[in-house]
């Protein structure tokens, strides 16, 4: 999201390489230090919190982004921005935070 990124792809046995911007992904540009994680583990927990309740922001975007590349290589969906915008979704309908609940439920059993 700190502007443009180089890209392979692999399909069919061949190796693609293309640049990727965000806008590609109707994404804004921001800065390293705004993509910049907490001093603590407790912090980021915090922070992918107030991400699952809709909050607004390169931390955000940085989530969606990489939600939707797993969308895109898993063939859910096509393009990055059809990506972003599933999981832009997901985040405001509140499934996304239901899945991440469903998991820790999962973990709990487990450990």
């Amino acid at each position: 999201l700190t502007g443009m990124s180089h890209m392979v792809e692999v399909r069919d046995g061949l190796l693609r390489r293309h640049e990727f911007y965000p806008s590609e992904a109707d994404l804004p540009l921001c800065t390293l230090d705004q993509l910049q994680g907490a001093a603590t583990v407790a912090a980021n927990a915090a922070m992918i919190e107030r991400i699952l309740a809709g909050e607004a922001g390169p931390r955000t975007d940085i989530v969606l982004l990489n939600a939707a590349a797993a969308l895109v290589v898993s063939g859910v969906a096509t393009s990055f921005r059809e990506g972003v915008a599933r999981c832009a979704i997901a985040i405001e309908s509140g499934a996304a935070r239901q899945t991440v609940e469903k998991l820790r439920a999962f973990g709990r059993t487990i450990g």
